[in-house]
């Protein structure tokens, strides 16, 4: 193949080119390219030319589906090595948006002539259904501040915090890994701001609910630069809290870990 048909040396001009007036977009996109570019690696897709129809289905199961060797150890590094390349896990629909975004890349390859045909097209590959958020009435979130309640130490600080934040905010509860001092500005109880640091590398700006101010104000007084311990320990109670702030949604105490929308928190 040519030199010129290599990704890079027509990929970053025609993206930039075509997204120019949309800065969310661009910014969507550069995201979905780093994943591109690690399943080119992994694939040894170095041009447009080498992209097979079997590609774009196997690239579902790459996406979506760490590797499983059956040794506990094995699958657990792998796992690691993913999120250290950031490849973070996918959804089956998230995946199939990625694809679409190749597509587009390979329509511009056919009419560049670094490809014959496109293979993303007509896949016949459909999307998941994708579950609504659960209303959260009064009861549901008196079983979730027991269920709190029940715990102690860091956990129970990870879940108090944490809960409250997403409540109060809307957002998930990875997202409420703020730091109190640079990600809060407080000003009063009503013209106060919290930052939150959103999929995708989003910044996202809002006022600070009012019942959070008491907390921050607290925070800020005592220098605090997490809003729990978020370490590999905290990170550990993390994924054990939504294990449980989950459960208490469903009020089925031994029910398997749905889907994360499931652990998201409306604003009441």
């Amino acid at each position: 193949f040519r030199a010129n048909e290599r990704w890079d040396s027509w990929l970053p001009q025609f993206v930039e080119m075509k997204y120019r007036n949309k800065p969310g977009t661009l910014r969507r996109w550069k995201s979905v390219e780093r994943t591109l570019r690690m399943f080119w690696t992994d694939f040894k897709i170095e041009t447009p030319r080498q992209l097979t129809r079997q590609h774009c289905f196997d690239y579902f199961k790459w996406r979506v589906t760490p590797p499983v060797t059956g040794d506990k150890e094995k699958d657990k590094a792998a796992a690691k090595a993913r999120r250290d390349r950031g490849l973070h896990p996918a959804t089956h629909n998230t995946a199939l948006l990625e694809m679409q975004a190749l597509g587009v890349l390979m329509k511009e390859a056919v009419h560049r002539g670094f490809a014959n045909a496109n293979p993303c097209r007509e896949l016949g590959v459909g999307r998941d259904e994708v579950k609504k958020p659960m209303d959260l009435t009064d009861d549901i979130l008196s079983e979730i501040e027991a269920r709190i309640a029940e715990t102690a130490g860091d956990e129970r600080l990870i879940l108090e915090r944490g809960y409250l934040v997403a409540r109060y905010h809307g957002v998930r509860l990875v997202e409420t890994r703020v730091n109190p001092v640079s990600d809060v500005l407080l000003r009063d109880e009503n013209t106060s701001e919290i930052t939150f640091f959103q999929k995708g590398g989003r910044k996202r700006t809002k006022p600070l609910h009012p019942k959070l101010f008491p907390l921050f104000k607290e925070l800020q007084a005592s220098g605090a630069t997490e809003l729990y311990p978020h370490r590999e320990l905290g990170a550990a109670l993390h994924e054990q809290s939504l294990v449980v702030l989950t459960e208490a949604l469903l009020f089925h105490r031994h029910a398997p870990l749905p889907d994360v929308d499931e652990n998201r928190f409306r604003e009441r």
